[in-house]
């Protein structure tokens, strides 16, 4: 996997929200089919990217996230957050997700509609 920034803006203007630090991005069908299944837990301001997705499932984690559900523009179109261990969710428009640790939404400030931008 890579692992990358991500920084998320707002509106028209592009208001800079915030920046994740360390998102790991994957690359391979294993990858996505792995997420993040093993991990201990996520870290503050870290995450997981997952590409050509638009379902997700929390069996077997033992911790609960916060999912960005993003459309082929890096457009946030959906999130949940506080997603519990052994869950099944979905946003079939989106075309990738981003997993948080659980509570980064609200404190990052991440709302519908922002953009999220890779930061290599």
């Amino acid at each position: 996997m890579k692992m990358s920034a991500i920084h998320i803006f707002r509106g028209p203007e592009q208001t800079s929200i915030c920046t994740v630090d360390q998102v790991e991005r994957t690359e391979t069908m294993f990858e996505r089919m792995r997420g993040l299944l093993g991990a201990a837990v996520l870290k503050p301001n870290t995450g997981l990217w997952i590409s050509s997705c638009n379902s997700i499932h929390s069996f077997f984690m033992s911790f609960s996230i916060d999912v960005l559900y993003l459309d082929k523009n890096n457009t946030v179109l959906h999130i949940i957050e506080d997603m519990p261990p052994w869950r099944v969710n979905a946003c079939w428009p989106a075309r990738s997700v981003i997993e948080l640790r659980q509570g980064q939404v609200t404190v990052l400030g991440i709302q519908p509609g922002d953009n999220v931008n890779c930061i290599l």
